[in-house]
């Protein structure tokens, strides 16, 4: 069984390049929708409830994610403490659901240094993508104007500590092909 921990930066393209490992055979686990599934935690929404001082939850009883978001991605303190939460909950439910399977898994997680995965993984792979481009992907994508791009960009790890930190870094652009990469990569690691 291998082990891929996937990360880049807001709008890098991590979900395209988890898909083409998942047409190689990988099964694709996504940080983000595991993390918001700890919302529902009974224990885990009390205790965002109380921080937030506020429900979390909409009329119909759903989690009420773009409230979190306006909190969790504008203030800092808040930020810092929902990581807190969630993020000790996250990694051992990210480790139990990957460890329970046989086959080969890639983990997507754009915080993946921050929430402390580095050392589970057999490898880690950066999708590096510029800047502009990025910022581009996600106005389409979300409708996000500059300023809020930057405030999260701003709130993840550099890109290019990224890198350095990975065994392999996949070029997500318009030069580059992400399938050929991909495949480089599995050959370099004897799949």
């Amino acid at each position: 069984m291998i082990k891929l921990g996937l990360t880049g930066n807001l709008g890098s393209g991590k979900t395209s390049v988890a898909k083409v490992f998942e047409s190689f055979g990988f099964k694709i686990f996504y940080a983000d929708d595991i993390a918001k599934d700890l919302y529902k935690i009974p224990s885990i929404k009390t205790e965002i409830e109380s921080l937030l001082n506020t429900s979390i939850s909409t009329y119909n009883g759903e989690i009420n994610y773009k409230l979190i978001a306006d909190k969790y991605f504008f203030d800092s303190t808040i930020y810092k403490k929902i990581n807190e939460i969630l993020y000790p909950v996250l990694q051992k439910k990210i480790k139990t659901e990957t460890e329970l399977l046989s086959s080969n898994v890639i983990v997507e997680a754009a915080m993946l240094f921050e929430i402390g995965l580095e050392s589970f993984f057999d490898y880690i792979i950066t999708v590096s993508t510029p800047l502009e481009e990025r910022m581009n992907r996600v106005f389409k994508r979300n409708g996000f104007e500059k300023d809020e791009f930057m405030i999260r960009e701003d709130m993840q790890s550099d890109p290019l500590l990224k890198e350095a930190k990975s065994d392999f870094i996949i070029y997500n652009n318009e030069q580059s092909s992400v399938i050929e990469q991909v495949n480089d990569i599995l050959n370099k690691i004897n799949y």
